[in-house]
C-alpha cells in the first residue's frame, strides 16, 4: 500500500471517530491527572498542605492515570493516521476503549474512595501487608490493571492484524526482507514509517499486556488464599516490565504520529529508509529489556538481567536520537517550515525527548544511579519526555486533526499559547532536575523547608503550560460549528485580533455582582480582624485574608471582566469562566475560610447538613453530576439564552467544587 492514503469515509471513518474519542478522552484525563500533580507540587511548596494519606493516594492515581491517559491519546492519534492507510476494526477499538476505561475507573475508585496509596508499582510487601486500605481496594487496583492490560491487548492485536494484513504478514509489516536485502524490494511496497512503528509498538504492547497478566494472576491467587505468597523479585520484575513498557509505549507510539504529521508542515515526505527500518525493528527488543535499570539496587537480581538493562538503556537511544530526532531535524532544515500550533508542539516535543532522554541515560549509568535514583531526578526525566515529548506530540496531532476537519486555521494567539506551553513545561520540569541534583528525595509527602524553594519556583510555570487548552477547545467547537452548518458568531467577522482587542477592553459592569463581592470582602475582613484581635488566636493569618480576597478577585474576573461580555459568543471564553469557578476560586476560598469556617465550627444544624456533603464520595458525585448537567446540550443552551439560568450555572459550579476541593484540603494548625 506504500504511502497511499484513504479518505475518511466508510469503515475508516468509523475508526476516525473512535480515534478522536481516544484523543479527547486522553486529553481530558491528562488535564485531570495534571491537576492532581499540581496539588502535590503545591503541597511540596508548602502552599497547599494536604495530609500524607491524601498525598500518597493522589501520587498513586496521578502516576497510573497519567501513563494511561497519554498512551490512550497516542494510540488514538496513531489509529487516526493508520485509518488512512490500512483497514482497522472500529469495533475492536471500541471494545478496547471500554475495557481500558473500566480499568481506569477501578483505579480511581480504589484511590479516591478506597484510600489505596501503594504507588503504581505496589512493591513488596504491599498491598497485602502494612496497609491503611482494605483488601477490596487493593483488589480494585489490580482489577483496574487487569482491565487496562486487556484493553491495551485488544487495541494492539487490532493494529497488528491490520498492518500485517495490509503488508502480507508480519515480515512485510516490519520490512524484514528489505532489512536483509535493501535493493530487492521497491520502496513503494514498503510500509510507511507510521505503519512500521505501529507494528513494532503493537508487538511490544501485546507482550507488555501478557506480562501484566502474568504478574496479576498470582496476586489474585494470593488474595484468594490459593498460594501463600508471591516471590517479591518476580513481582517487581513483571510489574516493571508491564508498567515501564506502557510508559515507553506512550513516547514511541506518539513518535509514530510525528512521522505522519511533520511532513504536512515541511512539504517533504518522510521515507521508509534502511536506518529507519533497522532502528525501529531493534526497538522490539530494546523496549522490553531496559526496565531493569530500576533494579540496580536489588542485589538478588541476576547479573545477566542487570547487564541487559544497562545495554538496553544505552542502545535505545539509537532509534530515538539518531533516527527520529536527527531525521526530523533534517526534514525541517531548509524546508521553510510553516510555523503553526502542531509544528511548534512537535519541535518542542523533539527538544523534550532529547533532554528527557539524556536524563534517563544518566540515571541508567550505574555510578549516577546509585546516588540519584531515589531523588527528584527520576520524576524530572520522565516528566520531561512526557509533558514535553509524548504529550506534546499527541496534542500536536489532535490540534492538526481538528483544524484539518474544520478548515479553521490557527491564529497568532494560538501559536503564542503553544510557545508558552513549552516555556511553562520547561520551567516546571527543570526544577525537578535542580531538586534531584540537590538530592531532594522523591515520593516524600512532607518536604523540609529547605526543599520547598524548588517546588515554589516550579508552581507559576504551570499556568503557562495550560495555555493551549482553551485553543484546543476553541478549535474543536469551531470545527463542529463549521461542519454542522451552525450560524457564525458576530464576533467571527472581527477575526482573532478583534477578539483579543475586545478582551483587552473595558470591564462589564454589573452593580449587583459588584455589591455582593464588596459585601463579601467587608464581612470577611471584619470577621478576620475580630479573630486576629482575640488573645492567643493565631489561626487567622495574613495568608487567609489574601486567599479569600484572591478568590473574590477570581470571581470578579469571571463575571465583570470582558470575559463576561464574550462568554455567550465564544465557546472557549465560556469554558475559561467555568475553569475559574472550578479550579481557581474554590481552593482560594477554602484556603481563606478553612481555619475558622470548617463544618465543625458551624452551627450544629448547618454543620449537620454540610458535613455529609464533604465526604469524598459524596463531594465527587455532586461535583461530577453538576459539571455533566450544565454541559448537556439542552442545559448549556438554556444557560446561554437566559441570564438567570446562567447565573445559577455559575453559582452551582462554585458550590459543587467547594465540596469537591474540601476533602483535598486539611485545616492548618
Amino acid at each position: 500500500m506504500g504511502n497511499a492514503t484513504l479518505p475518511y469515509t466508510g469503515t475508516n471513518g468509523a475508526v476516525l471517530r473512535a480515534a478522536i474519542v481516544y484523543l479527547v478522552t486522553g486529553f481530558a484525563t491528562f488535564l485531570a491527572m495534571g491537576l492532581l500533580g499540581f496539588v502535590m507540587r503545591l503541597d511540596h511548596a508548602g502552599i497547599l498542605v494536604i495530609s500524607a494519606d491524601w498525598f500518597y493516594r493522589l501520587m498513586t492515581l496521578h502516576g497510573a492515570g497519567m501513563i494511561a491517559a497519554i498512551l490512550l491519546a497516542a494510540l488514538g492519534g496513531l489509529c487516526a493516521v493508520l485509518s488512512q492507510r490500512v483497514r482497522l476494526s472500529a469495533r475492536a477499538l471500541w471494545i478496547a476503549f471500554v475495557a481500558y476505561m473500566t480499568g481506569m475507573g477501578l483505579v480511581i475508585l480504589a484511590t479516591l474512595l478506597g484510600r489505596f496509596a501503594g504507588g503504581w508499582t505496589v512493591l513488596h510487601p504491599l498491598p497485602f501487608e502494612g496497609r491503611t486500605w482494605s483488601l477490596a481496594a487493593a483488589l480494585a487496583v489490580y482489577g483496574g490493571y487487569l482491565f487496562t492490560a486487556l484493553g491495551l491487548l485488544i487495541a494492539c492485536v487490532a493494529v497488528l492484524r491490520a498492518t500485517t494484513t495490509a503488508h502480507g504478514g508480519l515480515a512485510g509489516a516490519l520490512a524484514l526482507r528489505y532489512l536483509v536485502a535493501p535493493h530487492s524490494r521497491p520502496s513503494t511496497d514498503l510500509p510507511h514509517p507510521a505503519e512500521l512503528i505501529a507494528t513494532v509498538t503493537a508487538i511490544d504492547g501485546v507482550l507488555a499486556s501478557v506480562a501484566g497478566l502474568v504478574y496479576l494472576v498470582p496476586l489474585f491467587a494470593q488474595a484468594a488464599g490459593i498460594v501463600s505468597a508471591v516471590d517479591a523479585l518476580f513481582a517487581k520484575n513483571f510489574v516493571l516490565l508491564f508498567g515501564h513498557t506502557m510508559a515507553n509505549l506512550s513516547i514511541y507510539v506518539a513518535a509514530g504520529i510525528v512521522y505522519a504529521t511533520l511532513p504536512h508542515y515541511t512539504g517533504r515526505p518522510w521515507k521508509t529508509t534502511w536506518p529507519v527500518v533497522f532502528a525501529w525493528d531493534l526497538v522490539i527488543v530494546l523496549m522490553l529489556i531496559n526496565y531493569s535499570h530500576h533494579l540496580y539496587q536489588d542485589f538478588a537480581q541476576p547479573l545477566a538481567l542487570q547487564l541487559l538493562g544497562q545495554l538496553g538503556s544505552y542502545v535505545v537511544g539509537l532509534p530515538s536520537f539518531i533516527v527520529t530526532i536527527v531525521g526530523a531535524l533534517a526534514l525541517i532544515y531548509g524546508s521553510g517550515l510553516r510555523w503553526s500550533v502542531p509544528s511548534i508542539l512537535i519541535v518542542l516535543g523533539i527538544w523534550g525527548w532529547v533532554f528527557g532522554g539524556l536524563g534517563a541515560v544518566l540515571d541508567a549509568t550505574l555510578p549516577v544511579n546509585q546516588v540519584m535514583h531515589n531523588t527528584m531526578w527520576v520524576p524530572a526525566h520522565f516528566h520531561t519526555y512526557y509533558i514535553l515529548g509524548a504529550a506534546a506530540f499527541a496534542w500536536a496531532y489532535l490540534y492538526h486533526l481538528l483544524a484539518e476537519l474544520s478548515g479553521v486555521p490557527d491564529g497568532r494567539g494560538s501559536r503564542l499559547a503553544a510557545w508558552l506551553y513549552g516555556v511553562g513545561a520547561a520551567g516546571f520540569v527543570v526544577m525537578f532536575f535542580v531538586a534531584g541534583a540537590h538530592s531532594v528525595p522523591r515520593r516524600y509527602a512532607v518536604h523540609l523547608p529547605e526543599w520547598q524553594i524548588f517546588a515554589r519556583v516550579a508552581v507559576p510555570f504551570v499556568g503557562f503550560s495550560l495555555s493551549p487548552s482553551p485553543g484546543l477547545r476553541s478549535t474543536c467547537s469551531r470545527g463542529c460549528d463549521r461542519r454542522g452548518g451552525a450560524p457564525a458568531s458576530p464576533l467571527s467577522e472581527l477575526g482573532q485580533a478583534g477578539v483579543w482587542a475586545q478582551l483587552a477592553g473595558p470591564w462589564h459592569w454589573q452593580p449587583e455582582v459588584a455589591a455582593i463581592l464588596v459585601a463579601a470582602a467587608l464581612c470577611y475582613s471584619a470577621f478576620w480582624v475580630r479573630q486576629r484581635g482575640h488573645a492567643g488566636t493565631r489561626r487567622a493569618g495574613w495568608r487567609h485574608l489574601v486567599a479569600w480576597l484572591a478568590g473574590l478577585a477570581v470571581v470578579a474576573v469571571a463575571l465583570l471582566s470582558p470575559l463576561a461580555a464574550l462568554d455567550d459568543e465564544l465557546f472557549w471564553v465560556h469554558m475559561v469562566q467555568h475553569e475559574l469557578f472550578i479550579f481557581a476560586a474554590p481552593p482560594l476560598f477554602l484556603a481563606g475560610a478553612i481555619p475558622f469556617l470548617t463544618p465543625h465550627a458551624l452551627p450544629a444544624l448547618v454543620g449537620w447538613l454540610v458535613r455529609p456533603l464533604t465526604r469524598p464520595l459524596v463531594a465527587l458525585s455532586c461535583s461530577t453530576a453538576v459539571l455533566w448537567l450544565w454541559h448537556a446540550p439542552t442545559a448549556y443552551d438554556l444557560a446561554l439564552a437566559r441570564e438567570p439560568v446562567h447565573r445559577l450555572e455559575h453559582l452551582s459550579l462554585l458550590g459543587a467544587y467547594l465540596l469537591y476541593w474540601r476533602p483535598l484540603m486539611r485545616t492548618r494548625g
